[in-house]
């Protein structure tokens, strides 16, 4: 089934176009004060020439070096923020990859090429939806049981090094069992959600779609294209959409549930962070293989935290949480060992230590409306000690999840 987006603001569509005209602004400026020279006798009339001959390094170098530092950065720290792309690439980069890289990421691309049809066989259609600046977003859609197309839909949003075919196949059970349409998708880079060829090449399609959209851009653009193409295709009513992000899913999830508040979605934030930069750099040593506080540590979060700045890579959660229109809960881990609970989204928003294991269960469950004393829609998870980011809700957590949904839902 094929879907062609549009563009999610005015904002993105005129970036699209102004981005690369500013990089064939600096090629060609420098080419006309390098190779041209006017008469000599009109050298005064040629005003443009001479201001940037004269002023080359304000108006050529400056801008030049500060776009392509920028940018560069941007591509490096994505590799770090969201490394499915990089991890489950099928497209035509994977040439350029060094052998411990493709020997690394081999076992991973197998299982999604084994697992994927085990997802069909559970009744997955296959979606492939354009977005607006041209890659093909690939989805995966599941029917409810006697579910209309129009009904209560629930939209998957992946952690940062995940790909849908990697998930259990009783995942999309546990929805369409209960009368919800389910949709998982990969983000743009991962497995098959690829750029669109450029005059019949593979190559040229996706170096021109890394270097016109930021990948922080792209991931929102893929988002916006999901929820137009439940709201616009299927005719799902806007409050009738749950969109459900764990981990930095959540994130772009509340981003995008924010920035369209005409559009009054459901939304589920599960085990994320109220902001993007501060787990990334509490994260930066160990990424580096650097000892926690440690004065290298130190320095390591330091410089992360000026990266982050100059490259643009922020999800400002915690803003967008309070913009969101729809009804919206949170799901958090006192004990996550990914995004620690002072860094979580619902430490953000309250301000409280985190309360877990059975205490936590038993004055949840005793709340009708799981509120707490905030005034949010929470879920807290028991705590683990093992992984409690990625582990699969026990029984009675899910019990919690559906029942908010069908609320939610109404």
């Amino acid at each position: 089934r094929y879907f062609k987006g549009s563009w999610p603001n005015m904002y993105e569509r005129v970036m699209y176009t102004v981005r690369p005209a500013v990089d064939v602004y600096f090629l060609c400026a420098l080419l006309f004060v390098t190779f041209f020279s006017p008469p000599t006798d009109e050298t005064e009339k040629w005003v443009v020439y001479n201001t940037l001959n004269s002023h080359r390094f304000i108006f050529i170098w400056l801008p030049f070096w500060w776009r392509f530092f920028r940018s560069f950065l941007h591509f490096l720290i994505s590799l770090a923020i969201i490394p499915g792309p990089l991890m489950f690439n099928e497209g035509p980069l994977t040439r350029f990859y060094p052998k411990w890289l493709l020997d690394t990421i081999e076992e991973g691309n197998m299982f999604r090429t084994l697992l994927r049809p085990r997802l069909e066989k559970s009744g997955g259609i296959t979606l492939q939806l354009v977005s607006a600046d041209g890659v093909a977003v690939d989805a995966m859609y599941f029917r409810g049981d006697d579910a209309s197309p129009d009904g209560p839909t629930v939209v998957r949003f992946n952690g940062n090094a995940e790909a849908f075919e990697l998930q259990d196949d009783v995942l999309p059970k546990i929805y369409t069992q209960n009368g919800l349409n389910l949709i998982i998708f990969n983000y743009r880079g991962v497995g098959r959600s690829r750029w669109l060829k450029v005059f019949n090449n593979d190559l040229a399609g996706t170096l021109l779609g890394l270097w016109r959209t930021p990948s922080v851009n792209g991931t929102a653009m893929d988002a916006w294209t999901l929820l137009e193409y439940v709201v616009k295709e299927l005719r799902v009513p806007p409050k009738k959409v749950v969109l459900l992000g764990h981990s930095i899913g959540g994130a772009i999830a509340t981003h995008l549930a924010a920035t369209h508040p005409s559009l009054p979605v459901c939304l589920c934030n599960s085990r994320s962070f109220g902001y993007l930069s501060a787990v990334a750099v509490h994260l930066s040593p160990h990424f580096l293989g650097v000892l926690p506080g440690t004065p290298k540590a130190k320095y390591v979060k330091m410089f992360a935290g000026g990266g982050l700045w100059l490259a643009g890579w922020e999800y400002r959660t915690v803003d967008n949480w309070a913009k969101v229109q729809g009804f919206k809960w949170i799901e958090y881990s006192g004990a996550d060992h990914i995004i620690p609970y002072e860094l979580s989204l619902h430490h953000c928003l309250t301000g409280k230590q985190a309360k877990s294991g059975k205490n936590a269960k038993e004055e949840e469950m005793s709340r009708p409306d799981t509120r707490d004393d905030q005034g949010l829609r929470v879920i807290a998870l028991v705590d683990l000690d093992t992984d409690n980011h990625n582990r699969l809700l026990f029984e009675e957590e899910l019990i919690q999840h559906l029942t908010m949904i069908m609320h939610a839902v109404g």
